[in-house]
């Protein structure tokens, strides 16, 4: 190799720095900087790597070109003014520098007039705040506590004049874990990290790579959490899930259609509706859904657990078995939800009852008589169901089934986010829309029974 390779091949592994970054970035840093042709990039996976110096460095990679301006983002100011967060470490670097500090815009302002600014979004609509400005960086923190919606809308924020050299940057370093661990996940592709987006890059780190931190010591703290938050902060396992604690992945064997008991054993089938009645819009980012539940009752199990139980000896768990066979969901406007349980009912079979939640009083016996006239007048059954007990006592009900391996699950694209809503039923901020349907949906069979005892059916 010729010396002016070697001056190349250097250059090429040197990332951008200057006065204003007061470290030696070690290797998995060196990497998260060095990708600046990248719009995207989600630097972390567990905990103790440098993730914050890393990213805090990364917004300051270009404080002495003038007119940059960088914004570094938590999800709320507690968040961003804590010991060794963000603007804690950049007080450290920079109080006795030439830059400037504004206490109350939160902002860094650098001898050649870029500006790095601090900011929260804390609750939904935040994001506008800062619809007027724009930045050639973007750097959010512990991204997992933002909804994915703040993520994606900063996007916009990301702008520079024609003659400008500065990339655009979108960065971001987290944990597993967090209301926004499953969207996340499904962007970044983790924990893979392989896309088809050559524009979206991971970079995984773990406490191994950050040779600066008491691995020692911090691994001690780290061995008091409990399993699920050991392993997403110290392995950075994705597939680790906190649990809300009324269901759990492993209750629901998934089978596929094949396994379906013969429909003369099937004694009961409904497709139950919780119902939402707003659309996703700018206003209103992360409205509930309208989900529906597709379940048959059954006194026979699916084929491939019945031949399992006898192979293996296992005691059978006592019938009925339940069987969910579809799930279906979208956020629409009135006449959009009308819409969507018109055509899953014409896809189920006008057959198939149609259960849905009512509101107690005159207004959800309105709705239910014009779903029985107007959306779906082919059936012969459409439910007016209202609900027994609160979310918990209904779901109490539906867990205990679940439990004792009586629910199975049909694969299908809805398998995922139906059981991941599931087993995060009780943490705060999570839709638990499809669990509303599914555990509605026993609820349903208890009412067509009694209406199938009264012969005269005049609760229909």
């Amino acid at each position: 190799m010729t010396l002016e390779e070697q001056v190349a091949l250097t250059r090429a592994l040197t990332p951008r720095l200057n006065p204003f970054i007061p470290i030696s970035p070690h290797s998995k840093q060196t990497v998260f900087l060095l990708l600046n042709s990248i719009l995207e990039v989600l630097f972390g996976g567990a905990a103790g790597p440098g993730k914050s110096i890393g990213l805090l460095a990364a917004g300051a990679q270009y404080v002495d070109v003038p007119g940059y301006a960088a914004l570094l983002l938590r999800r709320s100011f507690r968040d961003l003014a804590l010991p060794g967060a963000l603007m804690h470490i950049s007080h450290q670097w920079w109080d006795h520098s030439k830059a400037h500090w504004d206490g109350t815009s939160y902002k860094w302002t650098f001898p050649s007039g870029a500006v790095i600014q601090f900011g929260y979004m804390e609750h939904d609509g935040d994001e506008y705040r800062y619809q007027s400005s724009e930045y050639q960086f973007i750097g959010f923190d512990e991204l997992t506590q933002f909804p994915e919606h703040q993520y994606t809308y900063m996007f916009s924020r990301l702008r520079r004049s024609k003659e400008s050299d500065i990339p655009l940057r979108m960065r971001a370093a987290t944990n597993p874990g967090g209301r926004g661990h499953e969207w996340v996940k499904d962007r970044f592709n983790l924990p893979s990290g392989e896309t088809n987006n050559p524009h979206r890059v991971f970079v995984p780190a773990r406490l191994e790579d950050n040779p600066y931190l008491d691995a020692e010591s911090y691994e001690r703290g780290l061995g008091e959490l409990a399993d699920v938050t050991y392993q997403q902060l110290r392995e950075g396992d994705w597939d680790a899930t906190i649990s809300g604690g009324k269901f759990y992945p492993e209750w629901f064997t998934i089978i596929d259609r094949a396994d379906l008991p013969d429909k003369r054993h099937w004694n009961r089938i409904v497709r139950h509706w919780d119902l939402g009645s707003q659309a996703k819009t700018s206003e209103v980012p992360d409205p509930d859904y309208t989900a529906g539940c597709k379940m048959i009752r059954t006194d026979q199990l699916p084929t491939s657990q019945a031949s399992w139980y006898r192979e293996t000896g296992n005691p059978l768990p006592p019938p009925p078995y339940y069987i969910v066979l579809d799930v279906a969901r979208d956020r629409q406007d009135p006449g959009g939800v009308e819409e969507l349980i018109r055509t899953t009912s014409a896809a189920d079979g006008y057959w198939v009852p149609v259960s849905i939640e009512q509101e107690r009083g005159a207004s959800g016996k309105g709705i239910i008589h014009s779903y029985r006239k107007h959306v779906l007048p082919e059936t012969g059954r459409v439910i007016g169901l209202w609900p027994k007990g609160g979310k918990e006592a209904r779901a109490k009900i539906a867990a205990g089934r679940s439990r004792e391996g009586r629910v199975f699950v049909v694969d299908g694209p809805y398998r995922v986010p139906f059981i991941n809503e599931l087993a995060l039923f009780g943490v705060e901020d999570v839709h638990d829309d499809q669990v509303d349907a599914f555990t509605g949906c026993f609820q349903a069979f208890e009412k067509l029974d009694r209406l199938m005892e009264d012969r005269r059916g005049r609760q229909y």
